[in-house]
Parts: structure tokens; sequence; C-alpha cells
């Protein structure tokens, strides 16, 4: 695997904006016994309905534009940064996990988790989990 992630150059490794690392699931897991839930996290209809409420919130907020599609200036504006925020990212950068295009990448994502949880500010919980979401494949 070192090898095959090692001939990703950064700077495409760079563009992509979400980037976890997955378990391989247990024989339970994916063949559980019961079928009662397994977890509180939302499923099916209800994840739906968190996307769809979502997108709604992201066009009334900046009409066609996606999250995805948003400059550094329109960030600025619909996801500024607080206090704690600016501290994730000083260190985040601080060890050089993050490039400019990858603070950007990390900014969108966090203005998409704050819609997802129906939140109208991006605080530092979206920004760390948005920082979550871009771990370092190594």
């Amino acid at each position: 695997m070192q090898r095959y992630r090692s001939r990703i150059s950064g700077p495409l490794l760079d563009r992509i904006d979400l980037r976890v690392e997955l378990v391989a699931p247990s024989l339970d897991e994916l063949a559980p016994r019961e079928t009662r839930p397994t977890s509180l996290e939302p499923r099916g209809a209800e994840l739906a309905e968190r996307v769809v409420r979502a997108r709604v919130r992201m066009r009334e907020r900046q009409g066609s534009a996606r999250n995805a599609e948003l400059l550094a200036d329109a960030l600025d504006e619909l996801a500024p940064l607080d206090a704690e925020s600016r501290r994730l990212f000083a260190r985040a950068t601080g060890t050089r996990v993050l490039t400019a295009r990858g603070t950007q990448a990390v900014r969108r994502v966090a203005r998409t988790l704050a819609d997802l949880a129906d939140d109208e500010r991006v605080d530092s919980r979206h920004i760390a989990r948005a920082l979550a979401l871009r771990s370092p494949l190594v």
C-alpha cells in the first residue's frame, strides 16, 4: 500500500478534498445476526432528508453555486473563521499538513458539514470534523 500511495504526487493529492482511511468491516458488521440497528447514526430516509435540507439551505444562501465551488472571498463571507477555528488551522498548517489549497478545501467541507447539521454558522466543530476528513494518507 505504501508503494502505491507514494506514486500519488502531493499536488494531485492536495486536490482531493475528502480523504478517509477505512478499516475492513468484520463479518458481523456485514451480516449481523440480529436486525436491530447497531448504532444511533442516521440511516436511509433520515440521511436523505438531511441532505435535501442542506441543499435547500445552500441554495437559499448562495443561489446556484455549490459549496465545492466557493472561492476564497465567498468563503470569507459564508464561512468566516472564529478564534477557535483559527487556532485549529494554525496547528494544522504549522505542522505543514495543509497547503493554501487544502485550507480552502477544508473550509468548503466545513460549510457543507454546517449545512448538514442545520447550523447557520461554521464553527470549530465543523472545522475539526473537516480536518479529520482530510487525514493524510501515509
